[in-house]
């Protein structure tokens, strides 16, 4: 494969319409993210504790393999440019301005209240799928969260909420929801900076077992925390 230029240049418009009309098209597996979903997928693995490889997250991006999804050599290095450059362009936000992170769902304008609340879920589903990749790295966020503490009450809870995660879920008003969205970059933030020490220490990350991976289709119906998962 051809050595990929400016993966450090944002996606514009364009970029991300063609990214976003292979992701929902036939030629992709049917269980590929949507838009809102890849960017809180991106997210979660951008300020997480591990670094995760391009051959382990394109699976899940795709819900499939990549044999067979793309039509040509061509559009196989064009689509994998643009993931490259989404991913590194939420990478070097979280080095720039951190405070002015803002999801992909607060930037877009909806038609109707429930598209909104479903970029929102999408997004959160992402976020959360982006952690279970590497799941035991997180623990020590879930056992701060554990914590009986407003201190830590913005650290996963608006997240997991939209996502449908979490007892309360099923007592949420649509103005909760409008709540919780409006939380998601300071719980974004929260997590962001609980994660800068064990960054800087340069803590290796656990090793993962190729012939275990799991690829899991995306499923915004799914829990996607259980027993599997851990």
């Amino acid at each position: 494969m051809a050595e990929f230029d400016g993966l450090n240049e944002p996606l514009g418009v364009e970029d991300m319409l063609v990214l976003e009309a292979f992701l929902t098209s036939e030629r992709s597996s049917g269980n590929a993210m949507s838009i809102d979903a890849l960017d809180g997928f991106f997210t979660a693995l951008v300020i997480g504790p591990a670094m995760v490889l391009p051959n382990e997250w394109i699976p899940f991006v795709l819900g499939a393999e990549m044999d067979g999804v793309f039509s040509s050599i061509e559009e196989a290095q064009d689509i994998m440019q643009l993931l490259l450059r989404y991913m590194n362009s939420i990478a070097a936000a979280f080095q720039g301005d951190a405070d002015e992170f803002v999801p992909i769902f607060e930037c877009c304008e909806f038609e109707t209240r429930e598209d909104e609340d479903s970029a929102a879920t999408s997004w959160a589903l992402g976020f959360i799928l982006g952690m279970e990749l590497r799941f035991d790295e997180w623990q020590p966020i879930f056992d701060v969260a554990d914590v009986d503490s407003e201190d830590d009450d913005l650290i996963l809870a608006p997240i997991l909420l939209l996502a449908g995660q979490g007892d309360e879920v099923h007592e949420l008003t649509a103005e909760d929801r409008d709540i919780l969205k409006g939380l998601v970059g300071e719980s974004v933030m929260n997590i962001f900076r609980f994660w800068l020490p064990y960054r800087e220490q340069a803590v290796p990350p656990l090793q993962s077992n190729p012939k275990n991976q799991r690829i899991i289709p995306f499923d915004e119906n799914a829990s996607l925390f259980g027993p599997e998962g851990q």
